[in-house]
Order: C-alpha cells, then structure tokens, then sequence
C-alpha cells in the first residue's frame, strides 16, 4: 500500500481507535489548511436509501468533509457511490452525474462487490478512481479511500488494473482515429443485437438479461451519445465503425 498523508494518517489512526471525530479536531483530510476554509464536498448515492443515510451521518463526523445529497453532484469534489452489488443502475447513474458535472469533472469512489473488467473500463471512463469490495469494506477505508482522492491517487483492483489500462489506451487510440466514444461490451452487444432487427424481449433472452436491464443500457446509450431512438443508435454505430 502507497504512503498516505499524515493528516489522512490521522484520520485513518482516530477510527482504528474507535475515538470520535468532532468538527473542531485538528485532524483534516488531505488539504485542507485550517477550518475557514472551504470543505470538501462529498456527494453520496446509494441504492438503498438507509445506506446513503449512514454514510452521510458519518462522514458529517470527519472535520474537513461535507456529505451533500446525490442531485448536488454538479458542486461535489468527490462523489461516493455505495451499492451492495454493482448493477446498470449504480453504472448509468455514474455516467449522468458525470454529464451533469463535467466542467468540475469529479471524482468517484465506487464500493460494490461483483464489477467485472468491462463494468470496471465504463466506470473509469465516467470518472471511477477509486474502487473496493463492499464485503468487509467499512467507513475507515472509505475516508482512507476518499484521502487518497483527494491527493490524487488511484486506487482500482489489483487483478484488473493493468488489463483495464491497456484496454482504455487502445479504446481510446481508436476512439481518436475514428472520433467515436467507447461503448462497453455489453452495450456493443445489444447495440449488435438491435441491428439484427431484434426487440426488447428477444434480446433479453438472448443475452439472458431481464428486459428491465436491456431497455436501461438502451437508454443510457441513447441519452449519453444525444441519439434520438434506437434506429439512430445502430446508425451511429455503423457509421463509426463500430459495428
């Protein structure tokens, strides 16, 4: 593991301790120079509202941090996304948030179990820098994790990071030569699909996806590219190559 700041350090030492943390401690996250100056502020999305409720209240404990709630991500320096299991849901939300602020273009922190390679490439291209399981992960390592943002740190696991790189430098080489955005896997293949002249229904039996999830990756991709329907989906794709 990468040194930390001190002041991270000292964050990090009070929660080992179980001794809590007041807004007029002496210990700050990553820069902040003294208690005039302007917090950090952290927005928080979860999929499960009681969650987002205890990670705001806690993070309301750790002098220097200000939880704002989701729709205020436009003015958030970093952005904590919370979801038992990393579904299209957490994945299409990240991606607008991003839209929404991209001339702050914040950061996120992503805790989640199940994010494969291609989850993981589409969140990092939406602003992911910092990635952990939500088994076993708890509020210390999220402000450990939130610290190292902060200091502008990259924090993504271990086993994909090196793959995922090469592949967002090719994505993003080509993407350069052709002018086009990167779509993921999954989105090529009901995009592929939608070209074969298939509905909803059938490409969720083909993909083994509910028709809940086929419809959302077919709006994501709709409303991020600023498409008009799914014909001009499969015509953007065609004439970008990338079908």
């Amino acid at each position: 593991m990468e040194p930390v700041s001190s002041a991270a350090m000292g964050i990090c030492n009070r929660l080992k301790t179980g001794r809590p943390i007041h807004a007029g401690s002496a210990t700050r996250p990553p820069g902040q120079a003294g208690p005039t100056e302007k917090p950090v502020t952290v927005a928080i999305w979860a999929d499960d509202p009681i969650i987002g409720v205890g990670a705001a209240a806690y993070l309301r404990t750790c002098p220097g941090l200000m939880p704002v709630p989701a729709d205020r991500v436009q003015e958030a320096d970093v952005v904590l996304v919370m979801t038992i299991l990393v579904t299209e849901e957490a994945l299409s939300w990240m991606c607008r948030a991003a839209e929404a602020a991209a001339g702050r273009g914040p950061r996120f922190v992503l805790v989640g179990d199940g994010i494969h390679e291609p989850q993981l490439l589409r969140a990092v291209t939406c602003g992911v820098v910092s990635a952990m399981p939500w088994e076993g992960a708890d509020y210390q390592q999220i402000v450990h994790a939130i610290g190292r943002v902060l200091e502008g740190r990259t924090d993504l696991p271990g086993t994909m990071l090196s793959s995922m790189i090469s592949r967002i430098a090719a994505l993003r080489e080509d993407g350069g030569r052709r002018g086009a955005p990167v779509l993921c896997e999954r989105e090529m293949d009901v995009i592929r699909l939608l070209a074969d002249g298939l509905g909803t229904a059938e490409i969720a039996r083909h993909l083994s996806y509910s028709e809940r999830t086929v419809k959302s990756i077919v709006h994501d991709v709709i409303t991020r590219l600023n498409l008009r329907n799914r014909s001009h989906a499969v015509a953007f794709a065609i004439r970008n190559g990338l079908l």
